[in-house]
């Protein structure tokens, strides 16, 4: 099986893991659905690192998994562990929505952690100030 298509796969398990789990803290089906669309969503921001590298031309396959290394620059503007903070503060702030701000944190947490442990990273690859700072 293509990495690629096992890497995502592996999104897949985490995101239904923690959609269950979601929906068994706070009883609301559609955290599973939200888990689903942040986990996989979250690498539409690959395109930023894809588009800063080839450009335009679309004929180099999407799933290529070296134009990081190529351009030397890792953009990925939505993976961020500063996120998870804010996320955190918002559940604690606002109790409406405390569920989906947990979900959205958790969906993250586990999404960053397969990259991180997946991809050989620098600990702090997955820190926006730290590659904004490089």
């Amino acid at each position: 099986m293509n990495f690629f298509v096992f890497h995502e796969f592996l999104h897949l398990v985490i995101a239904l893991v923690v959609g269950l789990v979601a929906y068994t803290l706070f009883k609301q089906k559609r955290l599973i659905f939200l888990s689903l669309v942040v986990s996989l969503g979250i690498d539409l921001d690959h395109l930023a690192d894809y588009f800063y590298y080839f450009g335009l031309n679309l004929r180099n396959p999407i799933t290529r998994p070296d134009f990081f290394c190529l351009s030397g620059k890792l953009l990925i503007p939505l993976h961020a562990w500063e996120f998870l903070p804010v996320l955190f503060i918002l559940a604690w702030k606002l109790e409406k929505l405390r569920g989906v701000f947990i979900t959205i944190a958790l969906a993250l947490t586990g999404h960053y952690l397969l990259d991180q442990f997946s991809h050989a990273m620098l600990p702090l690859g997955y820190s926006f100030l730290f590659r904004l700072s490089h």
